[in-house]
């Protein structure tokens, strides 16, 4: 008899890291990227240029140079409008974004914990972030957004 012919599929699908309750796939088609979960049902169509899993479970998609993240609960909770997006691994949970040279903070729910306000921001230790202003000065903040000059300079004097 004869057999039957699969044509094969305009697109290709990978596993992605992710945290949430089931695994979830990144899948191409056209050129572009969308996410399905174990069970084949499409989360996002096709419409990022790109998709990369951080080691905190997050999702990073990239749509026309701009960024936005996805969290472990597959909601797109920062929208895709910044230029640069990381998270600071298992240090912290916040994620650090970018817009116009500007750095801001995220909590993993998408809410804004500081606003693109600063040239520069670290992880330091214990819940400490530098920053670095408009201004050029060197100031430090607590996970909740919180400045803290003098008190933490006699600190570490």
């Amino acid at each position: 008899g004869e057999g039957i012919a699969f044509k094969p599929l305009l697109y290709f699908i990978k596993p992605i890291d992710s945290c949430g309750a089931s695994h979830t796939y990144e899948f191409h088609l056209n050129g572009s990227v969308g996410l399905i979960n174990d069970l084949g049902e499409i989360i996002y169509e096709p419409q990022f240029d790109k998709v990369n899993a951080l080691p905190s479970g997050i999702i990073v998609v990239r749509k026309k140079k701009k960024y936005g993240l996805i969290n472990n609960r597959l909601k797109l909770v920062i929208p895709i409008e910044y230029d640069d997006i990381r998270d600071f691994s298992d240090r912290t949970p916040l994620t650090l974004v970018s817009i116009n040279g500007l750095k801001g903070l995220f909590d993993e729910s998408g809410k804004v914990i500081v606003k693109p306000s600063y040239r520069e921001i670290e992880f330091f230790e214990n819940d400490l972030f530098r920053i670095r202003t408009e201004e050029n000065t060197l100031e430090f903040m607590d996970s909740s957004g919180r400045e803290l000059w003098e008190d933490l300079y006699r600190e570490l004097e």
